[in-house]
């Protein structure tokens, strides 16, 4: 028997000839740095864990000198039924910089206001998070430079990004929730490719920040995913994120700045079969260069005055297919000045707004319109400035049921 954590693994032989483990068979309070190094694997690996006879969850309560209450520095380690409570100013929780470390059943929290100043959990490749709690004053979980690690049934709550990711490919993100009080949930950072969040929740709080956030990173998938922020972007890709796809997914918005999907300067993404909501501002936004971009068979809704169900400024060669886009209290879809080329297929789109339209076409050349419907209870069914040019309308329904004079189905100033 050894009485702390570090003791249990010195003795363990520096060559291991085969699977080893530390076996923990008390609940108790452990305080120190539990660091995993300088062990040759040979193949195998270490296990530390608790004995099911115990009943409980022992604690790793790290000292103020320490970077970590884990720090491990070897490939092949497996930690599982632990917590982790930091109550000093430190970095990390939980540190991993080797590939092959497994997180299993661990729960990483603070006791204090300045305890883990950047992350509860950092981990590297072909590592696994599962049915664990993160909690940290700074960062949740941090994916740095990873291949192939999977994080899945697990929480992680933070001041910073819950879920961050850079420099990160072929991850898989599953039926997890992410929240975050003061950034994004879920932030897929520069060169952060081919990662696929699967039935997750991404929760964030703060004003102005997003749910999901995509910035530099391309090829990710995310679907049968919740995405909420009423004081931000429910989603936004921006800066160069590019072939993405989001299907079988919610975005939800509720402030009057932001909107409930953004893309800015993004090209080649494919959002599809998804609900899109915003109790404040704009629905779907393509801005600034997003172009050749998909919204397909999803729903967006707004109710707001000067509010836009689908916006599309300074965006090209975009296709809408097969949407209902609803503003009860304003424009349905709107396409701005220098966005050229686009295409609106199979939709319906609807106003209730005495001075608003169903699809308004301001300053937008080439635009297509083909067998859609255009519906205002109150306004104009279709309103086309004179600077729109060169826009064509064809198999399509145009209708307005307004009263009030000067109000029509089709009107071209």
């Amino acid at each position: 028997p050894y009485t702390t954590i570090s003791a249990g693994l010195a003795a363990l032989p520096a060559s291991l000839s085969g699977h080893s483990c530390v076996v923990i068979r008390d609940n108790a309070t452990y305080g120190e740095q539990v660091t995993v190094q300088n062990f040759t694997m040979n193949g195998s690996s270490i296990s530390i864990f608790v004995d099911p006879a115990v009943g409980g969850r022992p604690v790793v309560d790290p000292p103020a000198a320490s970077t970590a209450g884990f720090m491990i520095v070897n490939a092949s380690v497996n930690i599982t039924g632990l917590d982790v409570i930091v109550d000093q100013n430190i970095a990390y929780g939980i540190y991993a910089s080797s590939a092959y470390v497994n997180l299993t059943s661990i729960g990483v929290s603070t006791f204090g206001i300045s305890a883990i100043n950047m992350l509860g959990v950092r981990i590297s490749s072909w590592s696994t998070i599962s049915y664990s709690t993160v909690g940290a004053n700074a960062g949740g979980i941090w994916l740095d430079g990873s291949t192939m690690s999977v994080v899945s049934y697990s929480t992680a709550v933070s001041g910073s990004a819950a879920l961050y990711l850079t420099d990160a490919d072929s991850n898989t993100l599953t039926h997890s929730y992410f929240y975050s009080v003061s950034a994004a949930g879920v932030d897929l950072d520069a060169s952060s490719n081919f990662n696929t969040i699967s039935g997750s929740t991404m929760v964030a709080a703060g004003a102005g920040y997003s749910a999901l956030y995509i910035t530099a990173a391309d090829s990710n998938t995310v679907t049968g995913s919740y995405m909420w922020n009423l004081a931000g972007y429910g989603a936004s890709l921006t800066g160069g994120a590019n072939r993405n796809t989001i299907s079988q997914s919610t975005m939800v918005a509720g402030n009057i700045t932001y909107s409930g999907l953004r893309l800015n300067s993004s090209k080649l993404n494919l959002v599809t079969d998804s609900y899109i909501q915003n109790l404040g501002n704009d629905g779907v936004v393509f801005e600034t260069a997003s172009n050749d971009n998909v919204l397909s068979q999803s729903t967006v809704i707004v109710n707001g005055a000067g509010d836009l169900g689908l916006y599309l400024q300074g965006s090209d060669t975009n296709t809408v297919t097969g949407c209902y886009i609803q503003n009860l209290t304003g424009d349905g879809a709107y396409v701005d000045s220098t966005a050229n080329d686009n295409l609106i297929s199979g939709s319906v789109m609807v106003s209730g707004g005495a001075s608003y339209a169903a699809l308004q076409l301001n300053g937008a050349d080439r635009t297509t319109v083909a067998d859609s419907t255009m519906r205002n209870t109150a306004g104009y069914g279709a309103y086309i400035l004179t600077t729109a040019n060169s826009n064509t309308i064809i198999r399509s329904t145009v209708t307005s049921f307004a009263t009030t004079a000067n109000r029509y189905g089709l009107y071209i100033l």
